[in-house]
């Protein structure tokens, strides 16, 4: 392999959607329903298609989120953990252009979340930190090379809710 892939970052995600909250005692349950829009970005050089100029690359892509946490609940505080269920709705991507790239983006995809909160009344605060199982490569393919990038696009998410 002749050629340079660096991963450089990611946009921010933007979500909005819809959720549900309950408690029961110190324990609670909070399952929400969000789209999801974010990009990723590459730069790549070397490769034999390309210039030898340092090529930007992107994908971007569109994504219902069914993220589901538990845990405890203590006065207006909160903590818990839970899975993140992941749909692809649309995704593009820069490297289609290149001859012999191979489109490996999974229908469905899954992540792992923390949670802290604070309820005031009936609006949620929620800082969450999403661990997601798979890396930033796994959605490509060149060639016969298989992207062996261990980097995953975890990331820290603020959220605002309203409860009614």
């Amino acid at each position: 392999r002749l050629y340079d892939i660096r991963y450089i970052g990611s946009s921010f995600v933007t979500s909005a959607g819809f959720m549900m909250y309950n408690d029961v005692g110190p324990i609670f349950l909070q399952a929400e329903l969000m789209g999801s829009a974010y990009r990723n970005e590459f730069l790549m050089s070397g490769y034999k298609n390309l210039s030898d100029a340092t090529q930007l690359m992107q994908e971007s892509y569109l994504i219902l989120e069914i993220p589901v946490n538990a845990g405890i609940k203590i006065d207006d505080f909160k903590l818990g953990l839970g899975p993140v269920m992941e749909f692809l709705l649309d995704a593009d991507s820069d490297w289609s252009r290149l001859s012999d790239y191979r489109n490996r983006i999974r229908p469905m995809d899954f992540s792992f979340q923390f949670m802290a909160g604070y309820n005031i009344g009936v609006l949620h605060i929620d800082i969450k930190y999403i661990n997601k199982f798979s890396s930033l490569a796994e959605s490509f393919q060149l060639g016969e090379d298989i992207m062996k990038y261990n980097r995953s696009a975890n990331r820290l998410m603020l959220g605002l809710g309203l409860a009614f």
